[in-house]
């Protein structure tokens, strides 16, 4: 034989071997990639259950609190009705008050704790100003009863609300 065949003898060995080796290349990573792709197939799978699981949950979670915040909202404002509908009660019976800065100053101190209390993230600094609303109001409905029973057994009227006044001067924002 020839050089020039034996030569090209050897280049098609070499290009054949290098075609069976790329052609054996392809399919073990060919089952490799098929393996892979499938592997993320289910895992992008596994993601977007948990991401509409979580959806799902911040959803109704969202909801609930957009319903208690709605039930805050007309507890606060009902709250903010009725401290209106006391401080006017107590104006009557205190005409000295009515339209004075000592009216404006109850009705601010009772906005002022009720606003405090909604506006606290702190479950104790809500209850403490829930508990300061309270004493004040008490104070307040106390006062009036007391008016009441005053005036209508002596018949002297007292001319300033003295327990809720003095509640305020001894509370302090």
């Amino acid at each position: 034989m020839s050089i020039s065949k034996e030569l090209g003898r050897y280049a098609m060995d070499f290009v054949n071997s290098i075609r069976e080796s790329n052609l054996q290349w392809l399919e073990n990573n060919q089952i490799r990639y098929q393996h892979l792709e499938t592997e993320r197939k289910i895992a992008q799978a596994k993601s977007e259950h948990e991401l509409s699981k979580l959806k799902l949950q911040y959803e109704s979670e969202l909801k609930r609190l957009g319903a208690v915040y709605q039930e805050e909202e007309r507890l606060h404002k009902n709250y903010l009705k009725q401290s209106d509908v006391l401080v006017q009660k107590l104006c009557e019976q205190y005409p000295a008050i009515s339209n004075t800065p000592f009216e404006t100053l109850i009705h601010h101190r009772i906005n002022t704790i009720l606003h405090l209390m909604w506006e606290s993230g702190n479950l104790n600094e809500r209850n403490f100003n829930e508990k300061r609303l309270g004493t004040l109001l008490k104070t307040i409905i106390e006062e009036t009863e007391d008016y009441e029973i005053v005036a209508s057994s002596s018949g002297v009227k007292k001319r300033l609300p003295e327990k809720t006044i003095g509640y305020i001067e001894n509370n302090p924002m």
